[in-house]
């Protein structure tokens, strides 16, 4: 029964109670007086003094007015506290009105919100684009309601905004429109939203043929980078077993120390031996005229130049071969931002005229030569077990992880093992 009724059932049952009270008191009387032979000597005897008879009037007074006072008072209270439970119902009513249309601006809000995402994201114009995939992450992160349009739609846009690799080469500079600043907003988006979900839950999300470029990946699960041009990535540390970089041109990526086992390499466009030793030769002609510029200057200046680009000093003779040249322009890539900030220490501390030849000239050399230097994928502390790699990368990987890969040819085939790859020197 809700409180409503009980109300209702009180008023009619309380005049019943109260015509039932008066009549009990009505027969009472009736038999009091009516009943004994002589009432007044039935009520007062002779035989007892007056002040016993004056105690049972008094008493008898009390009884019937204190009894009725005491019904009446209860049904007060009881009514009194109808009323404030009917006062908290209609108030709490009023607050879960308010709540059902704070709920119900809330939706409009929503709904507002992700009508205005969607426009923006469907502008030509980069800028507005990127606000409207800004709009829809942080509309994602606030509230569920439209979380899986709003990824889709994320990864329709991404899509829409890929140009065909086959028109790009591995020695050519892509060009400018290769690269949306929106699409890369979306991509880190997607990524951002994907890591805070359920990893076991999530489907497969199709990148392929996605132009990316410095994006950070995190916790990254079920992705597939086939025909993707992947520059400036980094995947340290994740695990990208089974991994699809089938067809995909990796360029200045990072593997260190992630789990690529099973993961397929196939159709890969990855520096080969040429490409490697054509990046070291770019390095060390910009090495070299760094050197031939020290040695034009003069003694004390020389040498503190020479203490400020000691780190760049590759650590190979001439029969290096190309995988001792990968690790040491790893070393560069993974250090170079320490070592320019180094460089840049020592610069500050010395003389007027090395800081010149410094902030002008060996600056912007160091810079190219970490640009070459990274420009080589990093795969130094991944686990590979499995992986299917061409003959032809195995510079980019220690001995030990060239001998747990699956080597292929390329058109696929897996090669017979023993296979002992050329170690040339650069």
């Amino acid at each position: 029964m809700d409180q409503e009724s009980s109300i209702e059932s009180t008023n009619v049952l309380m005049p019943i109670g109260a015509g039932i009270y008066a009549m009990v008191l009505i027969f009472a009387l009736v038999c009091a007086i009516f009943v004994p032979d002589n009432p007044l000597k039935f009520w007062f005897p002779d035989n007892e003094s007056g002040a016993e008879i004056w105690r049972n009037i008094g008493l008898l007074v009390v009884g019937l007015v204190g009894f009725p006072f005491i019904i009446w008072r209860s049904i007060t209270a009881h009514w009194q506290a109808q009323i404030s439970n009917k006062q908290a119902g209609i108030a709490l009513g009023q607050l879960q009105n308010a709540d059902r249309t704070l709920v119900l601006a809330e939706k409009r809000h929503i709904t507002d919100r992700f009508a205005e995402a969607v426009e923006l994201l469907g502008k030509d114009n980069s800028a507005s684009a990127s606000a409207g995939v800004i709009m829809l992450k942080d509309l994602m992160e606030a509230s569920t309601t439209y979380f899986d349009t709003s990824m889709d739609l994320l990864e329709q846009h991404i899509r829409k905004r890929n140009i065909e690799r086959s028109t790009f080469k591995s020695d050519q500079p892509v060009p400018i429109q290769a690269f949306f600043i929106d699409q890369g907003v979306a991509i880190r988006a997607v990524i951002n939203l994907r890591n805070n979900q359920d990893q076991n839950s999530l489907k497969l999300f199709d990148f392929a043929n996605t132009n990316m470029d410095c994006v950070e990946f995190n916790k990254i699960t079920k992705i597939n980078f086939h025909k993707c041009r992947l520059e400036n990535c980094i995947f340290n540390g994740l695990n990208l077993s089974l991994a699809d970089f089938s067809a995909s041109m990796l360029v200045a990526t990072d593997f260190s120390r992630s789990r690529l086992v099973g993961a397929n390499f196939v159709g890969a466009d990855l520096p080969d031996t040429d490409s490697i030793n054509f990046n070291y030769r770019l390095y060390m002609e910009s090495f070299s005229s760094i050197q031939f510029q020290i040695d034009k200057a003069h003694e004390e200046h020389a040498t503190e130049m020479v203490v400020a680009i000691q780190s760049y000093t590759l650590r190979l003779t001439d029969k290096s071969t190309a995988r001792e040249i990968v690790s040491e322009l790893n070393r560069i890539a993974q250090n170079h931002q320490t070592y320019i900030n180094d460089f840049n220490q020592v610069i500050l501390n010395s003389t007027n005229a090395v800081k010149q030849i410094g902030q002008h000239f060996l600056l912007p050399k160091l810079m190219q030569m970490g640009g070459y230097a990274m420009t080589v994928p990093r795969f130094e502390g991944a686990e590979v077990f499995g992986a299917f790699i061409e003959a032809k990368f195995f510079p980019l990987f220690s001995e030990e992880q060239w001998n747990s890969v699956n080597v292929i040819d390329r058109d696929g085939n897996t090669m017979q093992r023993p296979f002992t790859p050329s170690s040339e020197p650069a």
